[in-house]
């Protein structure tokens, strides 16, 4: 099947549906996600089974992100060059960050209190959401897509707009669960000690809260489980449901296979101890759907996303000046 012809299959389907059998590289054990105020995160499989959360989906799509993103470059990926995005540059117009890197996206604080023209994003926005009728989402929805389209497939919320009704949920979503955890953990914490001499006999606050002066305590433990399995879901029907142009639809849609595509072909290394290797891809729905080759379905893409916005290679960001906040001087910690 090729690109086109597997993009072109689900123009029809509501979702798209994977689950990926993945496999510890380092060792029988791996460690689990933990969340800060109940640790790491257990329940009972259907099949009566402990298992465990190795990964939320608020963290996979901080991963699927980064499968379209140059990290060195500060910049997308050539296969999504042509959609619009927002840079937040400093004072000397350098990249500070962007609505593909920072939190929340497009309602990041950067983003929203960065000006350009003599005004604030989130003014620009409420500018052009101002006055909409019903259906109001369809608005939002176009508004989105000439800020930054990829935020109608991670979704984003605009709080201060509409009286918080401005909001886009998630279209692509992945988690990693690890089936039939055995309930013995292996303890695999240390002690840190000081990186540099200047901080021995200072004494370090962490989330544990005072620690020993100079040495830093860190404790883990780490799981082994019978399977571990990443389930992928994108809902296309949801994306078509925005009703924007037909290419905006199936550009929208080849970004979503293709960040799926790119997080299967070079699956990122979740924690220092959860290092995962794919080993088989199950296609759950549609029939007979199979995953396109990576190097063709990323030309594809870039066709798609380029007739999207009027046939150009390439769509310079919108910069938006970074403001501080008062006393924060650049360079500064924290």
């Amino acid at each position: 099947m090729t690109a086109a012809a597997a993009l072109d299959a689900l123009e029809s389907v509501r979702y798209l549906a994977l689950e990926v059998e993945l496999s510890p590289l380092a060792g029988p054990t791996i460690q689990l996600t933990t969340f800060a105020n109940t640790g790491s995160s257990f329940y009972v499989a259907p099949d009566g089974s402990l298992s465990a959360v190795v990964d939320s989906v608020a963290s996979m799509a901080n991963q699927l992100e980064l499968t379209v993103w140059d990290e060195a470059g500060c910049e997308p990926q050539k296969s999504i060059t042509p959609l619009p995005w927002v840079r937040v540059v400093d004072e000397d117009g350098a990249y500070f960050t962007s609505s593909r890197r920072a939190a929340h996206r497009l309602n990041a604080h950067s983003v929203m209190t960065g000006t350009a023209d003599g005004q604030t994003f989130e003014a620009y926005l409420a500018s052009k959401l101002s006055g909409a009728k019903p259906p109001e989402l369809r608005r939002l929805a176009e508004v989105v897509w000439d800020s930054d389209p990829l935020s109608l497939i991670h979704g984003c919320w605009f709080p201060g707009i509409w009286d918080g009704r401005a909001r886009i949920v998630r279209a692509l979503s992945a988690r990693i669960d690890a089936i039939g955890v055995e309930s013995q953990a292996v303890q695999v914490g240390g002690q840190k000690s000081a990186d540099h001499l200047s901080e021995v006999a200072t004494r370090q606050s962490g989330a544990e809260g005072k620690t020993v002066e100079g040495e830093v305590p860190v404790y883990m433990s780490e799981v082994s489980a019978r399977s571990v399995v990443a389930s992928i879901l994108l809902d296309v029907g949801l994306l078509r449901s925005y009703s924007l142009q037909a290419e905006r639809e199936r550009a929208l849609i080849a970004v979503g296979v293709l960040m799926v595509n790119e997080l299967i072909g070079a699956w990122p290394r979740r924690r220092s101890r959860c290092v995962l290797a794919p080993n088989k891809v199950t296609v759950r729905t549609p029939e007979s759907w199979a995953v396109p080759e990576l190097v063709e379905l990323r030309d594809e893409c870039f066709a798609r996303c380029a007739k999207a916005i009027g046939g150009d290679s390439r769509n310079n960001p919108r910069d938006v000046l970074l403001v501080r906040k008062k006393g924060a001087a650049k360079g500064a910690a924290g």
